[in-house]
C-alpha cells in the first residue's frame, strides 16, 4: 500500500526514506516519548545503509570526478565515521571495533559526556573537518543512524566544507 501512495504521489528513493524514517522513527519521539524503536542500538545492516547513502548524496553534490571513502567503525555504545575523497571505486564500509579502538571510542564519549546538572547528562556528537576529510562521532541509537540523518549529515559536510573555503579565502 505504501508503494503504490508513493508512486502515485510520484516521490523519489530520497523522498520515500524520508516518509519511512518519520513513520517508523521520528515519530516514536513524539511528544516527548522515548520509544525503543527509535533509541534502540544500530545493527550493522543500519550503519551500512547510512553509509552508502551518506556517500552517495556527498557525491551527488560534488563535481563529476569526486568520490568519496566513508568508513564507519563502531562499538556497543557509539559510532565514528571517517569520509574522505577516494580515487577509483570506493565502497562505503562497517567495521566492529577491537578492543584497542573501542578503547578510543569510550575515551571520546567521556569527553564529549556533559553534565548539566546532577543526573542530567547529554550525550553529543562530534564533526570535524579537516581539510577535505571530515570525521563524525555519535551515539549508537537508531535515530542517528537512519537514511534521513544521513541525508542531513551529507549537507552539514557540504556546508561546513564551504564554510572552510571561505575561511581560508578570508585569512589568504
Amino acid at each position: 500500500m505504501n508503494g503504490r501512495v508513493s508512486d502515485a504521489l510520484g516521490l523519489d528513493e530520497a523522498e520515500r526514506a524520508l516518509v519511512h524514517d518519520l513513520v517508523h522513527v521520528r515519530l516514536a519521539l513524539n511528544d516527548g516519548k522515548v520509544a525503543r524503536e527509535a533509541m534502540r542500538d544500530a545493527e550493522v545492516d543500519e550503519f551500512q545503509t547510512y553509509a552508502e547513502w551518506l556517500k552517495r548524496e556527498l557525491e551527488a553534490n560534488a563535481d563529476g570526478d569526486t568520490r568519496y571513502s566513508v568508513t564507519v567503525l563502531h562499538d556497543a555504545l557509539s559510532g565514528f565515521i571517517a569520509i574522505e575523497p577516494a580515487k577509483g571505486r570506493v565502497t562505503a564500509r562497517v567495521l566492529g571495533a577491537d578492543s584497542a579502538a573501542a578503547r578510543t571510542l569510550a575515551a571520546t564519549r567521556e569527553r564529549l559526556r556533559e553534565e548539566r546538572a546532577q543526573w542530567v547528562y547529554f550525550d553529543r556528537s562530534l564533526r570535524l573537518h579537516r581539510g577535505k576529510k571530515t570525521y563524525f562521532f555519535k551515539p549508537i541509537q537508531r535515530m542517528d543512524w537512519t537514511r534521513t540523518r544521513a541525508l542531513l549529515d551529507a549537507v552539514d559536510i557540504v556546508i561546513g566544507g564551504i564554510r572552510d573555503e571561505r575561511s581560508r579565502s578570508h585569512d589568504e
